[in-house]
């Protein structure tokens, strides 16, 4: 009789990278998907109060909350579409080897961090 597994706990198993990388892309993939109503606010203060963007733009960036929700909206579209693009030279055969896969996962988190950071500086 086969024994069922015991460690249920997430915390205690050590993912690879790759899969990292890929519970990532989800996760920004939610993120985008549950600020689509923000966006789309967005989009229409821009469209119809063209006038006075600058205006609307500093009203609508001016609580730290604001600044914030924009900040994880850039952060996880950067992510998703570089994931994204990681995962269309995956399925065109390019990167399938397990070394290049996580070299690409690596370097798709990497740069993601870092412009996340550029971006999280420029809202401040």
């Amino acid at each position: 009789m086969r024994s069922k597994p015991v460690n249920l706990n997430l915390f205690t198993i050590k993912f690879p990278v790759t899969a990292i990388a890929s519970i990532l892309h989800r996760m920004s993939g939610i993120v985008l998907f549950l600020l689509i109503p923000c966006f789309l606010g967005l989009l229409s203060n821009v469209l119809f109060f063209t006038d006075d963007y600058a205006e609307l733009r500093n009203e609508l960036i001016n609580s730290k909350l604001d600044r914030f929700i924009v900040w994880v909206g850039l952060s996880a579209f950067v992510y998703h579409l570089l994931a994204g693009v990681r995962h269309l030279f995956s399925d065109a055969g390019m990167g399938e080897s397990l070394r290049a896969a996580r070299a690409s996962a690596i370097t798709v988190i990497v740069v993601s961090v870092l412009l996340s950071a550029l971006i999280g500086l420029r809202l401040c």
